[in-house]
């Protein structure tokens, strides 16, 4: 939706941060009033498979994405990291939330030598794989990974002990961390009655960072212009939300000592940094610092 939109929205010039971390929102054409919160679906896949490469040389890869623009969004960025790494996609696969039993779907990838399964999805059809992968002995064998909506609380919830080992690459903070914006997030869940499932899940996490940009875009449009909020002078603070002006509301973490949310005219990503996390004993733990993916800079636009 968000892309058939983009003619649209650079037409009215109205800034906007989209829930998708879609690459293609911030690529040409009609890219200009598009800004991704955090990193980008394709940067987190491609960081993983650099992950990957710390351990296994020559891995071999398979996809397995959502049907839809969501889940191929990361493809072709995922075939060029891997011709750079040594890699082989062995197979790229689409499955959706119908696919209630992936016996075959494992077993498949199983014969052809599959090492890695990289999920670029929501958290549910990664789960129902993860619990066959474990019924048919295949955890141990086959190590699975994703972007960010894959994992967090919502996948532990969904697949169990089946999601014990998995690797999830994600920009914001857990629950368990001490930052500004999860505590922030705690108080209003607990202020409006939320449940557990919604307060742990990283979907809340994300509406939070991107309405806290968007309410302090206002705010500083408001202070710089005269009380005038608008799209252009919501335009102009939000590429001003760096250098000694980049915006700290502490969802997110950062690559860069006090900077969390930098955006410019021409840099519309604002997160830059993302970890890789590991599920253990039913929570999600850091198991790298910081980073951002040097490769994908450079397969982005060959």
């Amino acid at each position: 939706a968000m892309l058939q939109l983009k003619p649209l929205i650079n037409e009215v010039k109205m800034p906007t941060i989209p829930a998708s971390a879609h690459i293609g929102l911030i690529e040409p054409p009609n890219n200009q009033y598009m800004f991704l919160p955090v990193s980008s679906y394709s940067e987190q896949v491609v960081a993983l498979m650099e992950y990957i490469n710390r351990t296994s040389k020559n891995a071999k890869i398979a996809l397995v994405v959502n049907p839809s623009p969501f889940g191929r969004a990361v493809v072709d960025h995922a075939r060029r990291a891997a011709q750079r790494l040594g890699q082989t996609i062995v197979d790229v696969r689409e499955v959706g939330g119908g696919n209630l039993d992936n016996t075959a779907l494992l077993r498949a990838l199983d014969a052809a030598g599959v090492e890695f399964i990289i999920h670029q999805n929501v958290a549910g059809p990664v789960a129902n794989i993860l619990k066959d992968a474990k019924r048919l002995g295949l955890d141990k064998k086959i190590k699975q990974m994703g972007a960010v909506y894959t994992g967090g609380a919502d996948l532990i919830r969904l697949a169990g002990d089946a999601a014990e080992g998995y690797l999830w690459a994600s920009s914001y903070y857990t629950l368990d961390e001490n930052a500004p914006g999860i505590n922030l997030q705690k108080q209003l869940a607990a202020k409006y009655n939320r449940g557990a499932d919604i307060l742990n899940s990283t979907n809340y996490t994300a509406g939070m960072l991107a309405a806290a940009i968007a309410v302090e875009a206002m705010k500083r449009a408001a202070q710089r212009f005269n009380g005038r909020i608008d799209n252009e002078t919501v335009y102009q603070a939000l590429i001003g939300m760096n250098g000694p002006n980049a915006f700290r509301p502490g969802f997110a973490v950062s690559t860069k000592a006090g900077i969390e949310i930098d955006f410019t005219r021409s840099e519309q990503t604002g997160a830059e940094g993302l970890r890789v996390l590991e599920a253990r004993g039913g929570k999600f733990v850091p198991v790298t610092e910081p980073f951002t993916s040097t490769l994908f800079r450079q397969v982005r636009n060959p």
